[in-house]
């Protein structure tokens, strides 16, 4: 475990911090401390980080989880023969460069100007966005409902 996490304040302000998340989170929270309870706080404060992590699997993680994900690989294989994994516009904005005098040091100071051209209203993500063409709507008037009064 951390050695941060060994202070059992800090310990109770980051679990208390995470259970107020979601009473998904306070489970799990609930669930670490019964484990952690019922190996001892000395014993479970000597194991090491990773074996502690294989515990608390062991007990949270359902086995039908676990072969339904046994197969997944956590590790992403390198993409091979792909140029592009997103769709990217090129923009070579910020293209200027700025030299000012600066007088206290009497020297020339060069920087380039990240807001100058080309400028443009639309961001990238923007740039290549393709919106659906707008739904047909059929336009009604109001109809005047004519009461009798008895």
């Amino acid at each position: 475990m951390a050695l941060w996490t060994q202070n059992p304040e800090k310990a109770n302000y980051v679990n208390s911090y995470f259970a107020g998340m979601s009473s998904m989170a306070t489970r799990i929270i609930e669930r670490k401390e019964s484990i952690k309870l019922s190996y001892g706080e000395e014993r479970w404060n000597n194991i090491s980080c990773s074996e502690q992590e294989k515990m608390l699997d062991k007990y949270i993680i359902t086995p039908d989880a676990s072969s339904r994900y046994k197969s997944v690989t956590s590790e992403m294989a390198p993409l091979e023969h792909v140029e592009r994994v997103f769709p990217t516009l090129i923009m070579r904005s910020g293209q200027t460069i700025v030299k000012r005098m600066d007088d206290a040091k009497n020297e020339e100071i060069c920087f380039k100007d990240e807001h100058s051209d080309p400028f443009c209203w639309e961001t990238r993500s923007q740039m290549n966005m393709v919106m659906p063409p707008p739904v047909a709507r059929k336009v009604t008037t109001p109809v005047k409902i004519k009461t009798q009064i008895k």
